[in-house]
């Protein structure tokens, strides 16, 4: 580590350390990331955000949430080492400062191990914390962003690093995000530009569907084409004859990709079904083992129906370990509605 960095933390006593989770405190950090900016010292920060941590204090109790953010913060303490510090910005949020990292495959691989240490975790001191979650797993979010490559002041550098946890957030969380200006810059994350972006898709979906141009299944096609980038989901099924027939995906998948006859899936006909491949290995564990053996981790089953009948299902299945948004699957189920009223439509 830089050894003007490490003159400076001598200055801190136990008046600095986050008393819960044993790491620096807030003001500790900021006067940190002040001081290599001051000096003109190469660094990276990481602001890492637990998802949906609220979970855990609202069914197991602030107790088990407490016990679970001190070993969580061990572990990635322990996972950074001599390469960085680790201060608790406020609840379930940390920042990590990692001085003289900053080429991008330093940065890349100093915080694939820090969420790595989350990961592991998961099926050690925290298993059954984990277990008792919807999605069976506590998870992180990570922006990335460093001085000077991407911002030369403290409130544009923490703007950047913003940027790249809400781009991790959309992609379906459980990821990191290193700032590119080329991709990030023009993210806006206020609730008004949200709102707008809603808007516009459920707009665009709309426009898609009506075009004259094409059939509906290829509206359906383009669409899928469309909301799997915008979301980073690795592919898009529907139903053809109770069998899932591919409607888009991208290049994670190969030839072991084989879909999955419907029911064997469902087992049901609820309206919905979300499942995590840490929530089905228990409940269906011949399936789940289809999912492993096809490395995906956490899919959305969506009825496409009306009032009057059922027009099939359409899948969205990820080869990332994600937590799907609100967002997401109010969406997935607009096109699902829509596709069966264009074919509902079609048919009278």
């Amino acid at each position: 580590m830089n050894e003007q960095f490490l003159e400076k933390m001598k200055q801190y006593d136990e008046k600095s350390i986050d008393q819960l989770c044993q790491v620096y405190d807030r003001n500790t950090a900021d006067e940190l990331v002040n001081f290599l900016i001051d000096n003109k010292i190469p660094f990276s920060v990481a602001f890492t955000d637990f998802d949906d941590f609220k979970s855990i204090n609202d069914i197991l109790g602030h107790q088990v949430g407490d016990f679970a953010l001190k070993e969580i913060s061990s572990a990635m303490k322990e996972s950074v080492k001599d390469k960085g510090v680790i201060a608790r910005y406020g609840g379930d949020e940390f920042l990590v400062i990692m001085p003289d990292i900053v080429t991008y495959d330093d940065v890349w691989q100093t915080v694939k191990v820090l969420c790595d240490s989350v990961r592991a975790i998961n099926d050690t001191k925290i298993m059954n914390i984990a277990s008792a979650l919807p999605v069976g797993k506590i998870t992180v979010t990570i922006g990335v962003a460093r001085y000077p490559e991407d911002a030369l002041d403290f409130d544009h550098l923490f703007e950047l690093v913003d940027k790249a946890l809400y781009r991790g957030k959309l992609k379906g969380k459980n990821c990191f995000i290193i700032y590119n200006k080329a991709l990030h810059a023009n993210l806006k994350h206020d609730f008004t530009s949200k709102k707008i972006e809603i808007e516009k898709l459920i707009n665009y979906i709309f426009l898609e569907f009506t075009s004259k141009e094409r059939t509906i299944e290829n509206n359906l096609r383009a669409i899928s084409k469309f909301l799997a980038s915008h979301y980073g989901v690795s592919a898009i099924s529907k139903t053809k004859k109770d069998v899932f027939e591919i409607l888009y995906h991208d290049d994670t998948l190969d030839i072991d990709y084989i879909p999955i006859d419907l029911y064997e899936y469902s087992g049901s006909n609820e309206d919905t079904n979300l499942y995590y491949y840490e929530r089905f290995k228990d409940i269906k564990p011949k399936l789940a083992k289809k999912f492993e053996q096809q490395k995906i981790w956490a899919s959305i089953l969506i009825k496409c129906a009306t009032a009057s009948q059922v027009y099939g299902y359409l899948r969205i299945d990820s080869r990332r370990e994600r937590i799907w948004t609100r967002e997401e699957k109010i969406i997935f189920q607009l096109v699902g509605n829509l596709y069966a009223l264009l074919l509902e439509t079609k048919k009278g």
